[in-house]
């Protein structure tokens, strides 16, 4: 949005949380601004009560339900936010467009219903129970232009929901490297990389469990995890959890790693991915993401697997060949570069806010 607003006046509606597990409200209600957005928060009614909404949705994506249900659903799992939809409702003549981000969640739900203005949802869709839910039909049937991360997003959603808009874009995201180039970090070698929340729902317990396995009958060599650990990880002496790190250090982690594995099923882009690729280290990516392997036929700087045959066999093969790690390395950079620069992005997203523009 900060980029957005060099060229546009931009106020963004968002909730007073911080944690979207919880939807515990943190930031004060109320306008700020905020590098040239302007920023209007609103109270978060009720926290989400994380168990009672996981027995809830295991019984609902698996059993038939009304759309009272779906309804409860979405407002169980927030945020629940209705002054935001109440003020969005009011004030959106104000606006000459309207940009939504993600499809999933109660303000996009409700402000579509309500939406006049030209309008783009940005749905960041993947693979998942609650995309087979009945509202979300409704909710890509109302806008008037689509933004997806990938090609792969965008097949998704043609497959799920044929949307009748016409407008459809794919943007994604730019990659910001610091300014600064040197973190202090060092890593073991032959190292594997891992990003991002660790937890056993982004495969990270799949991963552990491959990564000994392969080290007891084909090699020794490291697993560092960076990131929000949300799983126990086992004693191991190939295994060292970094914690969170500066950004200087992360990118300093990526140059430094062999390869970067994303072993997630459930991904509309993976920012992982594009940064490990900018620093041109090859990844090793889950074959169950469409996005993930398609970032890597694109691009040709990255191998998948399916089962663990395949991860030791890929993996093997990119940490014994550092002739053929080098090589997917510079093709991930010339990647980057040619799709995943700011003003490559920027430049799409005003294509598509002109296509609406001139609906």
């Amino acid at each position: 949005m900060r980029r957005l607003a060099r060229k546009h006046q931009i106020t963004v509606y968002t909730s007073t949380a911080l944690d979207y597990v919880t939807w515990r409200n943190q930031y004060p209600p109320g306008s700020s601004e905020d590098e040239g957005v302007t920023v209007r928060r609103f109270a978060v009614e009720r926290e989400r009560d994380q168990e009672s909404f996981n027995r809830f949705s295991d019984w609902i994506y698996s059993n038939r339900h009304s759309d009272e249900d779906e309804k409860r659903w979405l407002e169980d799992q927030g945020p629940l936010c209705p002054e935001l939809v109440s003020a969005f409702q009011a004030e959106q003549e104000r606006f000459d467009a309207v940009i939504f981000y993600t499809y999933l969640y109660y303000p996009t739900v409700e402000c579509l219903r309500l939406v006049t203005r030209p309008c783009l949802l940005v749905p960041t869709a993947h693979r998942e129970p609650a995309a087979r839910l009945r509202m979300y039909g409704d909710v890509y049937r109302r806008p008037d232009g689509l933004i997806f991360n990938t090609h792969a997003e965008g097949r998704l959603v043609q497959e799920m929901y044929h949307p009748p808009c016409k407008h459809r874009q794919v943007a994604g995201v730019g990659i910001t490297p610091p300014s600064r180039q040197q973190g202090k970090l060092k890593l073991g070698r032959p190292s594997i990389l891992y990003a991002g929340r660790i937890d056993a729902g982004k495969g990270c317990a799949e991963l552990v469990e491959y990564f000994i396995r392969f080290r007891v009958y084909q090699m020794p060599c490291h697993l560092y995890l960076m990131g929000s650990l949300q799983m126990r990880l086992p004693k191991h002496p190939g295994i060292q959890y970094l914690g969170y790190l500066s950004e200087e250090d992360k990118f300093a982690a990526y140059r430094a790693a062999d390869v970067t594995a994303i072993p997630s099923r459930f991904e509309s882009l993976s920012i992982v991915a594009l940064e490990s690729l900018y620093c041109g280290t090859p990844i090793l990516v889950n074959a169950g993401s469409d996005v993930l392997r398609e970032h890597c036929t694109r691009s040709n700087a990255g191998l998948y697997y399916g089962d663990f045959d395949e991860f030791a066999e890929t993996l093997g093969y990119i940490l014994r060949r550092g002739d053929v790690a080098a090589e997917l390395g510079g093709r991930g950079k010339r990647y980057v570069a040619e799709n995943y620069t700011w003003d490559k992005v920027l430049a799409r997203y005003d294509s598509a806010l002109q296509q609406v523009l001139n609906r």
